[in-house]
């Protein structure tokens, strides 16, 4: 089958999604609540580096790094695109940081995060598989729930 994909003038693209996992992208980018921004999901693409992958094309909108972080923890894969004039300007490869604060919940049911009103601080044990290690009870875990 011969599919054309429309092209972005401003925006983003974010590639390499691993396949059904681009829900959870436009869920920690809160798109659908963003009337400003359209956006384009192509789903079960066929790749030659992942098998089948996902991707999200995003108009006139630009990333923090928290919410590369966020998408780094979900698909560790993804290569982002930005695009201006139509154009790929700059493309780069999400890194997941040895430290994340804020974007992550601690599974630790008595955890201090979970009660006071404390911002969560996370060390990356291990990347593949993905483990974290909390900063404060020091518990490491698999277990991903994003806040």
């Amino acid at each position: 089958m011969n599919e054309k994909i429309i092209k972005i003038k401003e925006g983003v693209v974010i590639d390499h999604i691993e396949h059904g996992k681009v829900k959870d992208v436009i869920t920690i980018l809160n798109l659908d609540a963003n009337k400003d921004v359209s956006y384009t999901l192509g789903v079960k693409h066929e790749s030659s580096k992942i098998g089948n992958k996902d991707f999200l094309k995003i108009e006139n909108i630009n990333l923090n790094e928290d919410e590369l972080n966020k998408i780094a923890l979900i698909s560790p894969n993804v290569t982002i695109n930005l695009i201006s004039d139509y154009n790929i300007i700059n493309k780069r490869k999400v890194e997941l940081p040895n430290f994340i604060q804020g974007i992550v919940k601690c599974f630790n049911p008595n955890c201090i995060t979970r009660y006071e009103d404390v911002k969560t601080k996370f060390y990356v044990v291990n990347q593949n598989p993905l483990i974290l290690r909390c900063h404060y009870c020091e518990k490491s875990s698999s277990k991903i729930e994003l806040i």
